[in-house]
């Protein structure tokens, strides 16, 4: 149910009538108000009047918690989306360490960013593409070159619907990846088929970190020799979607990961950037991976 997330919170003191309409109600509904007062009685969470019941389920109507049908109510479907995004963004905050990428249009200077989890960078960086906050008034095309291609982990459909839309939004999208692990493949293909123009693997660009490029910004990606050194561990045992689903159920994925990441501007460097792109891109595409 969508707000089993919120509603374990509440369980954990189960208290107040409010919280023991909500929790009644997050598993059946409509409810009357008898209805609800019997539940409450026949689970025994504590003494409460009818009149109580009566009550709170008005106050929960005025602040938009629950919605009546007649004499029957139930949780109100904006009060559950509302639960639901503000749990989303919770974890969104956690799993990467508190580390966001809000920037605002025109930034100057040098933003430095922390990421312990992965997944979130990863996911972080292409919300932050799309979005095309970096190319100011400059072509929005993204450019990116990688020791190890970047794919979240902890892999959602919904992962590959926001490449696919940054793509879009961007216009073109090229990348060269240095390594040439089954993974890296696998990842290769995925960045074509939401729609990169070329994908380059296996080249050696000479750079020392990860660089994605947008107008003329740069984003600086930095990894502590123990994350390469998981990242190189990891990228040698997948090579396909079912992997990456054995590596997320034994934990594997969850190794101690660290990355810096710095924003800035930087003309100059942004366009040799985008010449070392135009000489190492190869628009032919290598075989695809074995499913």
């Amino acid at each position: 149910m969508i707000v089993d997330g919120a509603i374990s919170l509440l369980r954990e003191r189960e208290s107040s009538t409010k919280e023991a309409i909500i929790n009644i109600l997050a598993e059946n509904w409509p409810l009357t108000a008898k209805g609800l007062y019997f539940e409450i009685r026949s689970r025994k969470l504590f003494h409460v009047s009818y009149q109580a019941v009566h009550k709170t389920l008005n106050q929960l109507e005025t602040e938009h918690v629950l919605e009546r049908l007649g004499h029957d109510y139930r949780l109100n479907r904006h009060w559950i989306q509302h639960v639901k995004q503000f749990g989303s963004k919770l974890e969104q905050t956690y799993s990467g360490n508190g580390s966001t990428l809000k920037i605002v249009p025109g930034f100057t200077g040098t933003l430095n960013f922390k990421f312990t989890n992965y997944s979130h960078l990863c996911t972080s960086l292409v919300d932050l593409l799309r979005r095309k906050t970096l190319a100011g008034k400059e072509k929005p095309a993204v450019i990116g070159f990688f020791d190890h291609a970047f794919w979240p982990l902890e892999f959602a459909f919904r992962d590959f619907a926001l490449l696919k839309n940054m793509v879009a939004s961007v216009g073109e999208a090229s990348a060269v990846i240095r390594k040439t692990s089954s993974f890296d493949s696998l990842i290769a293909h995925f960045y074509r088929l939401a729609g990169s123009r070329t994908v380059s693997i296996g080249v050696d660009h000479g750079l020392e970190n990860d660089f994605i490029v947008q107008g003329n910004s740069i984003i600086e990606i930095r990894k502590s020799p123990e994350t390469m050194k998981a990242m190189e561990h990891l990228y040698s045992q997948v090579s396909s979607l079912q992997d990456l689903l054995r590596v997320y159920a034994q934990n594997q994925y969850q190794a101690p990961y660290d990355f810096d990441v710095t924003i800035y501007q930087n003309k100059d460097l942004a366009k040799a950037l985008k010449e070392k792109m135009a000489r190492l891109s190869r628009p032919e595409e290598p075989a695809e991976p074995a499913e």
